[in-house]
């Protein structure tokens, strides 16, 4: 009889431990679940296109010259390998691209757009991703600034005009399935608001703009935004970001907002996305990397990080986890010197918590 109530009592210990070991577990396994991990990343469009901006009439030429040659020491197809490093080694499942840029060439002087491309960064970039075996898919974009200008030499053979267009992307993972990642829709748009430079003896307006998705990801429902506003007039900037707030960040759903804000904490517009309820997970995550993410010179061969201007921010039911840079260490440089961008990209790991509980 001893012996029965001892063994009793052992399975009694046993089944009342045993829930709460299940149960804790099964914590675990659903953070793990509804963790999303998500990136920020420049990718430089090659070239400071300070030459361009109100040179002497007798220098536009000289000054289209000096940035296409730029474009091609800067080598994106170089530094898109490193770029796709980053991401594999992250393993994003959304990630927000600024500066993805696509330079074409046409007939001199023609008034027709050029159209030949001879870079394509998007491409470049997928197709570097392809090859490590990771897949990717864009699911939004707007094209910004686009604009023409002559690149002349003397000899009409090699002369031909040179275009470049700016967007803003969203690539997701292609290799999940829809219980992982579902897009529910998508939107972009460009900022009403703009700031006009004196490019090439023109005013120009300088447009940039958003991208957004609406993602369900193991049946949580979230908005995912990608932006980069003006980086020359800290008032244009605030004004853009007004219109974000009242835009695409205006939803009842959880949001991610990340992008090259061209906004140190301090700013005006930091200020405005802190009143919509915006927090910075470089400063909540449980492990961050609050360093700064801008700029290295124009070269990619040199400089300093001096100024935090790259985010990923959220509002809504998540929990940061952790947040870092990539791309900021000299042992990040391609075999040939470069810097992958001008630009950290930044990395952050949220969890997503039951829409029961938001």
């Amino acid at each position: 009889m001893p012996t029965f109530r001892r063994l009793f009592a052992v399975i009694t210990a046993i089944l009342l431990v045993l829930p709460a070991s299940v149960a804790s577990a099964t914590t675990g396994s659903l953070n793990e679940d509804r963790q999303v991990t998500v990136m920020s990343r420049n990718l430089y469009l090659g070239a400071s296109l300070e030459p361009l901006i109100a040179p002497p009439d007798d220098d536009v030429l000289e000054a289209v010259r000096l940035v296409w040659q730029q474009v091609q020491d800067t080598d994106f197809p170089q530094r898109a390998e490193a770029l796709a490093d980053e991401i594999v080694d992250n393993g994003p499942l959304l990630v927000g691209l600024q500066e993805v840029t696509t330079y074409r060439t046409g007939t001199v002087f023609s008034s027709e757009a050029a159209e030949h491309i001879v870079l394509d960064f998007l491409e470049i970039l997928l197709a570097e991703l392809a090859e490590r075996g990771a897949h990717y898919r864009v699911i939004e974009s707007v094209e910004n600034f686009d604009g023409e200008l002559p690149y002349v030499t003397g000899d009409p053979s090699t002369s031909f005009d040179l275009r470049l267009t700016d967007r803003d992307v969203i690539i997701a993972r292609a290799d999940v399935p829809t219980s992982q990642l579902k897009v529910l829709a998508t939107d972009s748009g460009n900022f009403s608001t703009s700031l006009p430079l004196p490019i090439a003896g023109q005013t120009t307006p300088i447009l940039r703009g958003w991208v957004s998705a609406d993602v369900k990801h193991r049946g949580q429902t979230f908005r995912f935004v990608n932006t980069h506003p003006e980086a020359f007039h800290d008032g244009v900037n605030a004004a853009q970001i007004a219109e974000l707030a009242a835009g695409p960040l205006s939803t009842p759903l959880p949001v991610v907002l990340v992008g090259d804000l061209n906004a140190t904490p301090a700013s005006d517009s930091m200020s405005l996305l802190h009143a919509a309820g915006f927090r910075d997970t470089a400063v909540t995550a449980a492990t961050s990397d609050a360093g700064p993410t801008c700029c290295f010179d124009a070269t990619l061969t040199g400089g300093a990080l001096t100024t935090r201007i790259d985010y990923v921010l959220y509002r809504g039911a998540f929990d940061a986890r952790t947040q870092r840079r990539v791309g900021h260490r000299v042992e990040d440089q391609t075999p040939g010197g470069l810097y992958p961008s001008d630009h950290a990209g930044v990395v952050a790991r949220l969890i997503l918590a039951p829409e029961s509980e938001d």
